[in-house]
């Protein structure tokens, strides 16, 4: 499934999503401590990073599951480091897989509190701090074997408009299953948030409430049972 998909991830990619987290999210789950929070398929963890990112700023306690079928990620991810390009800037790869990143979008603070910069073999690599990398975990995992009743919030970004796309769609599992399953993974009361900007979102939308998610907004999907 990897190689079918594109390889780009990156922090902040849909920075309405983060605010949606933060405005009508967390307040539901605000006695929840610590929020249980999985992101599937997680690719090399950069949005899991950023993700945490928008959490400890807001002084959540939690614990964050990234998951994804591609070993060669999930390895990147345990690994939290990311080689910068010394033009511009922009984190171009890390040492362990050729996914691409976009680092623009996490701002000047952001980046000092919560990397360090490492050297290797004459490039410039960040870091993620251990004070943040020790609430994350990632793990070689599907969604259809992701633990039922298990997480407060999941994110599942850039991946359900693939399940409508017949150029992708024969080698991966439905979109009802997927959306049956991840129905299933939240807990009783559970959010969703998925890409908001696909064009798949119309059959995206009718599948989770069909399983028995509500719509918040385009983007988040609570399961309150």
């Amino acid at each position: 499934m990897a190689e079918k998909v594109w390889r780009i991830t990156g922090f902040n990619r849909h920075p309405s999503l983060i605010e949606s987290l933060k405005e009508e999210v967390l307040p539901i789950f605000a006695n929840v401590i610590p929020l249980q929070v999985a992101t599937v398929p997680c690719s090399t963890g950069i949005e899991a990073l950023a993700i945490a990112i928008g959490l400890e700023k807001e002084g959540y306690k939690y614990n964050m599951s990234g998951f994804d079928t591609d070993r060669e990620a999930i390895e990147a991810a345990k690994m939290g480091q990311y080689f910068i390009c010394p033009t511009s800037g922009q984190i171009i790869g890390d040492p362990h897989s050729n996914y691409e990143y976009h680092w623009s979008n996490l701002t000047a603070e952001d980046r000092l509190r919560y990397f360090r910069e490492l050297g290797s073999n004459g490039k410039t690599m960040v870091e993620s701090k251990p004070d943040i990398a020790k609430n994350l975990r990632f793990g070689v995992l599907g969604i259809q074997d992701i633990p039922p009743d298990s997480y407060d919030v999941i994110f599942c970004i850039n991946f359900l408009k693939y399940l409508t796309d017949q150029r992708f769609s024969a080698d991966l599992p439905t979109l009802e299953v997927v959306s049956k399953r991840l129905f299933q993974s939240n807990k009783s009361l559970g959010a969703l948030i998925i890409d908001p900007t696909s064009d798949k979102v119309d059959s995206i939308r009718e599948a989770l409430i069909t399983q028995g998610y509500s719509k918040l907004n385009e983007g988040t999907y609570l399961k309150c049972l």
